[in-house]
């Protein structure tokens, strides 16, 4: 599960919180939110176990992250992200 310890790290080095993972379960099966820095990631595709989807959801909130200056967090303008615009500020008064 390195994108988690790797998001983390991220997080520590930057001085922002600790990720907080949000999962659920379905019967298609376990999808996961991340919110890292008052933005939410989330899971592209249905994961095997509550695991997975965490270590899917630090993946590409750290791919995002790590280059957070750059991008301010977002997918690059034109990036095709797969549907799901991740990334998005979370609104005050939800848990920021």
């Amino acid at each position: 599960m390195y994108y988690m310890l790797y998001l983390a790290s991220l997080c520590r080095r930057r001085q922002w919180p600790e990720p907080s993972y949000r999962s659920s379960a379905t019967r298609s099966g376990y999808t996961c939110v991340v919110r890292v820095h008052n933005r939410e990631y989330h899971t592209d595709v249905y994961c095997e176990s509550e695991t997975l989807a965490q270590e899917s959801a630090a993946m590409r909130a750290y791919l995002i992250c790590r280059n957070f200056s750059v991008n301010d967090g977002m997918y690059p303008a034109g990036h095709d992200h797969g549907g799901v615009v991740q990334g998005i500020p979370v609104a005050i008064g939800t848990g920021r």
